[in-house]
């Protein structure tokens, strides 16, 4: 198996696994995490390579933030090429001039 999935997750029901905290599914990180369950499926990495994945893995403070306690990393991805920190946002996203935007929409409110 050349993904090593850290949280173990049942496959045929990720939907209860990987939730938000009131438990619903949080679509966006589901199907990143099929995606990665694919590699293993259909054997897409080179014959050798072994990746890591942890989803959900949380960190002691939030470096960028006085007022939030801790913070979250979606995904990290651990290889002999390095380390990837995947993060997934629902909404818009823009980038602009070496600047990021990301709009979330509920009541109208961008």
């Amino acid at each position: 198996m050349p993904i090593i999935l850290l949280n173990n997750y049942p496959e045929n029901n990720l939907e209860s696994s990987i939730t938000k905290k009131d438990g619903s599914p949080l679509n966006g990180e589901i199907w990143l995490y099929q995606q990665f369950i694919n590699f293993n499926k259909y054997n897409l990495l080179p014959e050798g390579e072994v990746w890591h994945l942890k989803h959900d893995y949380n960190l002691s403070s939030h470096p960028l933030s006085e007022k939030k306690v801790e913070g979250q990393i979606d995904f990290v991805v651990i290889s002999k090429y390095g380390v990837l920190v995947i993060e997934i946002k629902g909404g818009g996203l823009r980038v602009d001039v070496n600047d990021n935007y990301f709009s979330y929409n509920r009541n109208g409110e961008l």
